[in-house]
């Protein structure tokens, strides 16, 4: 599908040089829109489509056994083609097993959309977003909107605000990809010392020139990023916004510093997060950290048993740490979180199905990918706190195939998610500025941006300690909206048991006397 709309933006780009005197941004951003995410968004409506049809309790769960066993069934297949590759006679029976189970699934989905119209209706309705709709959105929120399209042949970028908009095609599209390519390699790696760090400045000014300098005449200080190909694994927070010579880390003119960033699979899938009817969660805040301590198959995490018991202290809910924090105990407790908060271990697979988000226990530690997809999470936000959790194989139409995009998948509204092997001191400290922003009333995207700031202005932090390595693999992907948090008060229940205490002593004392 993806080169069909690339044909149309093709066209669309050469009416309007033709024809300077029409806007053509109307018709780009609805090619642009309906080349991106159609799977997630499928998943939203059906979800959606369950809500909407009423559907008997019995049947629902049907349907989740069903959803829960085609995971389980692709993750051993996965592992099992991976060990002996895929002519192996038992991976040809599970394949067949598979396929046996797709097909009484969908036989159930094709009753569902018979017996329910309005199951089949709103699954469906899988239009686009209107330009004109999605603009008063913006107006609303007090945003502006940047959106890529990454084709083989040429590269576009659209620019929405209350005021503007703006559409245009990229120059050079093999140097863009070299030189985002180098960029990460160059952030990647801040041990190389001083040569790679001017690499990564010359770059990330580059990049600003070319991705980010021809619309900010229409973009808002709060503004959405939608990438897509290549530019998914981009932190944009981290481009410079002119030549830093040889100036140090301090005084780098980071994009974060001007904007306040958040990102979207794309700008239907957004409005779809914020129309969606809120299935709230009953409880607020459930931390995980495995830690791995005395776990000799996985590398301890030190500052994770701290970072969730910072958490814990700060908005209440539930911690759970070490050897209770296991895959099972998610499972079954995850669905009835608002905030899900999950410090680990996790990695990418460039095949998709196998990237993976690790905890406690002596067997089946790992959750992975397509058993998210079959999961059902109407939380807030997940907040993963573990390496790599943005990054996945990039699929055509639907972008980036990380953990993050699974969380999504089952019903996560907004997601924090990671672009790299991030470093676990700076990730804690960045993690606990986090909630004190969530907590304090901040929308999702303000928190994470003050975070950021607040580790990079840290007085104690030496030069190289502010190498966006640190602190830019973070995004937040989503409804960025403020989440209502009771901020606990410990200092008042001391002062309540220390009252007691005094009462209690006059009392004694009294009858002394």
């Amino acid at each position: 599908a993806v080169p069909m709309y690339e044909g149309a933006l093709e066209v669309v780009f050469a009416l309007q040089q033709e024809t300077l005197a029409e806007d053509y941004t109307e018709a780009a951003f609805r090619f642009m829109e309906k080349s991106k995410s159609v799977l997630l968004l499928s998943s939203l409506k059906e979800n959606q489509a369950r809500m909407a049809a009423n559907m008997p309790d019995s049947l629902l769960q049907r349907e989740n056994e069903l959803r829960a066993d085609l995971a389980y069934r692709q993750r051993q297949l996965v592992d099992r083609e991976l060990e002996y590759g895929t002519n192996d006679s038992l991976a040809q029976v599970q394949r067949q097993q598979l396929l046996r189970r797709q097909q009484a699934y969908q036989a159930l989905i094709g009753e569902l959309e018979k017996d329910y119209p309005n199951y089949h209706r709103e699954k469906y309705n899988t239009a686009v977003v209107r330009l004109d709709t999605f603009r008063q959105h913006l107006a609303g929120q007090g945003q502006s909107l940047v959106e890529y399209f990454v084709g083989a042949r040429h590269w576009y970028y659209l620019a929405l605000s209350a005021t503007g908009q703006q559409f245009g095609r990229l120059a050079d599209p093999d140097g863009l990809t070299m030189a985002v390519s180098d960029c990460l390699e160059a952030i990647h790696a801040p041990e190389r010392g001083e040569a790679s760090l001017r690499e990564y400045a010359r770059l990330g000014q580059e990049l600003y020139d070319q991705l980010w300098s021809p619309m900010t005449a229409n973009l808002q200080p709060r503004t959405v990023v939608v990438p897509a190909g290549i530019l998914g694994y981009l932190p944009f927070e981290a481009l410079l916004r002119e030549a830093v010579g040889d100036a140090s880390l301090r005084d780098f003119p980071f994009l974060l510093r001007d904007y306040q960033l958040s990102y979207a699979y794309s700008a239907t899938v957004l409005m779809e997060n914020h129309r969606s009817p809120v299935r709230r969660a009953a409880e607020s805040v459930l931390a995980m950290a495995p830690v791995f301590a005395d776990d000799p198959a996985w590398a301890t995490l030190p500052y994770s048993q701290e970072e969730v018991e910072h958490i814990h202290r700060l908005v209440g809910g539930e911690m759970v740490v070490a050897e209770e924090a296991t895959k099972a105990y998610f499972q079954a407790h995850g669905p009835a979180y608002r905030i899900l908060h999950l410090s680990s271990h996790a990695a990418a697979d460039s095949s998709g199905a196998g990237s993976w988000i690790a905890f406690a226990g002596p067997t089946d530690q790992q959750l992975f990918l397509p058993e998210l997809y079959a999961m059902d999470l109407p939380a807030d936000l997940a907040v993963l706190s573990a390496c790599e959790t943005g990054l996945g194989r990039i699929s055509g139409g639907e972008g980036v195939m990380s953990l993050a995009r699974g969380f999504a998948f089952a019903g996560c509204q907004s997601v924090i998610t990671t672009l790299w092997k991030v470093n676990h001191g700076a990730t804690a400290q960045i993690m606990t500025q986090l909630y004190e922003g969530l907590a304090a009333g901040a929308t999702k995207d303000d928190a994470l941006r003050q975070a950021q700031l607040t580790y990079l202005d840290d007085p104690t932090l030496d030069d190289i300690g502010r190498h966006p390595y640190y602190w830019s693999a973070f995004h937040q992907i989503g409804n960025a909206n403020a989440i209502q948090l009771e901020r606990r008060h410990p200092y008042l229940w001391w002062s309540l048991g220390g009252i007691l205490l005094l009462l209690a002593a006059l009392w004694l004392l009294r009858r002394r006397v």
